[in-house]
């Protein structure tokens, strides 16, 4: 439930458009894609963990229905900006010290036993108390599953622009379309621009971070490392265009 900021590097390739150029780099990064199947840690493996994990978050920090019922009695109040920034730090906390307190717990290893079975919680139609999906959905207490899902896959939705639409260009500057630029323009702005991720005409994803529910980050860079990774791939692409893209996942 997130928006994040993609540059699209690409050169410019006769009789395609932008759109197909964008599309064609992002594809491979559809969440929504189907892969050929191969094995990957069940969704159950630590699930103990990030549940005690939370219910800890809820003791020390309030529970999220609180943390809503604040900012509702703010809102009105406290001017829009300064609201959603405020409310992004809270998220920020509690899924910094979820994630730790996940990773410290004995269980953060550990699959669900009955993951895939019947229970009495929840029994699919047809089905009894202790027997396996008919699907075979789930990974049966083994902590692997077999899947076709997207590893690689950072976005449901796009769009060129969206609520970063015009943000190439400086107030005041036109252009046939604000949202593609030269790279070689891009380098001598200053400060760098720099969105989240940058997809290279290689097909490669280079990325800050990556971007999860509500804004929350994982696996980020410094912010020098980062700008310095983003000036080597502009130099290295000076001469293609850069499209901006508001990506969604």
């Amino acid at each position: 439930m997130s928006h994040y900021t993609v540059g699209v590097i690409f050169q410019p390739t006769p009789g395609w458009s932008v759109e197909q150029e964008v599309e064609r780099a992002l594809a491979p990064y559809d969440e929504r894609r189907l892969v050929p199947p191969y094995d990957a840690p069940c969704g159950c493996v630590g699930r103990r963990a990030r549940e005690a994990a939370a219910a800890l978050v809820d003791e020390r920090c309030g529970s999220v229905e609180a943390l809503r019922a604040q900012r509702a009695a703010q809102e009105g109040v406290v001017p829009e900006a300064e609201l959603s920034t405020w409310w992004e730090q809270q998220w920020e906390v509690r899924v910094a010290l979820q994630e730790r307190w996940a990773r410290l717990h004995p269980a953060r290893a550990e699959p669900n036993s009955i993951c895939g079975f019947n229970t009495e919680s929840y029994c699919e139609e047809g089905g009894q108390v202790g027997e396996r999906f008919k699907d075979g959905s789930g990974c049966g207490g083994t902590g692997s599953e077999r899947t076709q899902g997207n590893d690689h896959g950072y976005w449901d939705w796009y769009e060129i622009g969206g609520r970063w639409d015009g943000d190439l260009y400086a107030d005041g500057e036109t252009a046939e379309d604000l949202n593609v630029r030269p790279v070689r323009a891009l380098l001598a702005r200053v400060p760098l621009y720099l969105p989240l991720a940058l997809v290279l005409p290689t097909g490669e994803w280079v990325a800050k971070a990556r971007m999860g529910w509500w804004a929350c980050t994982s696996d980020e860079l410094p912010p020098a490392w980062w700008e310095a990774e983003f000036r080597r791939h502009y130099e290295a692409h000076a001469d293609c265009l850069l499209c901006l893209v508001d990506a969604h996942c």
